[in-house]
């Protein structure tokens, strides 16, 4: 593998990354030419030309040259009678810090965990891959008939688009704020300037989604999401659904072309 630097006229970088044939079969300029087709690529996508390419050998993990998608954290709340937990669960609390509501106890599963008062009838759940998972671990923890309701705070889906990426390259950013433009803007964008001591990643906050763009994407459930990306090329998008969201099984299968939108641009413009 070999990685890319092609930086624009206008001082942005991008970052690409082209797999390495064999030299004598595809001849001695494949790997300029490939990188000529890619630059070439860029300044299609991005309307800018390209003032010169940089390559070097790739220092990121893998093969593949294809962005990778998984939900790596589902997360929300269970409402449910004050006796729902199972007898046979007791071995498996394990008590966590006291607070003003009470002392806050925990299970932890393979798949995720539960966070809990003693007595109480909410139940915080997050750590899981899927929905699925939480309704399967559920039916271990909880009797029958005592959940009322369960509905997601946030999902994470994770992305690794296999190049590295410039995070001070504004690019990006100018990109999806160039949506408050338009006579319909489908979201509004904003930088996020972190007062963390991070280095190496770039954060954006989208809001304001448009109804019928979030319709014809099967996502009407997203209120906002906060992007990270690293300079690895892992994007996490930590999306936070409408209130009183109710979860359903696979219920996160309905956001994956939504997130994978967002993962092209984040492939294509960094």
């Amino acid at each position: 593998m070999v990685d890319i630097t092609i930086t624009l006229l206008s001082g942005d970088k991008l970052g690409r990354r082209i797999r390495e044939h064999d030299a004598t079969d595809a001849g001695p300029f494949a790997l300029f030419d490939r990188a000529m087709a890619v630059s070439t690529a860029v300044e299609r996508d991005c309307k800018q030309q390209v003032a010169c390419i940089d390559m070097q050998p790739s220092r990121i993990r893998g093969s593949e040259t294809q962005h990778q998608q998984r939900w790596s954290n589902v997360c929300g709340k269970v409402q449910h009678t004050a006796d729902a937990l199972r007898a046979e669960m007791a071995p498996y609390i394990f008590n966590c810090t006291e607070t003003s509501f009470g002392q806050k106890q925990q299970i932890f599963t393979l798949h995720g965990n539960f966070m809990f008062s003693s007595g109480g009838s909410t139940s915080l759940f997050r750590g899981f891959n899927s929905s699925a998972n939480v309704e399967n671990v559920m039916q271990h923890v909880f009797r029958p008939h005592t959940c009322r309701s369960v509905s997601l705070h946030m999902l994470v889906c994770s992305i690794n688009i296999r190049h590295m990426v410039f995070v001070n390259s504004a690019l990006l950013d100018r990109v999806l704020m160039a949506e408050h433009t338009q006579a319909h803007p489908r979201w509004h964008a904003v930088l996020i300037n972190s007062m963390d001591n991070v280095h190496g990643v770039k954060s954006l906050r989208l809001e304001d989604f448009d109804a019928t763009w979030l319709h014809s994407m099967r996502a009407e459930c997203v209120r906002s999401v906060r992007m990270q990306i690293s300079s690895h090329g892992s994007v996490n998008l930590f999306i936070t659904p409408q209130p009183d969201t109710l979860l359903t099984t696979n219920f996160e299968d309905n956001l994956n072309a939504f997130c994978a939108f967002f993962a092209e641009l984040c492939a294509k413009y960094t």
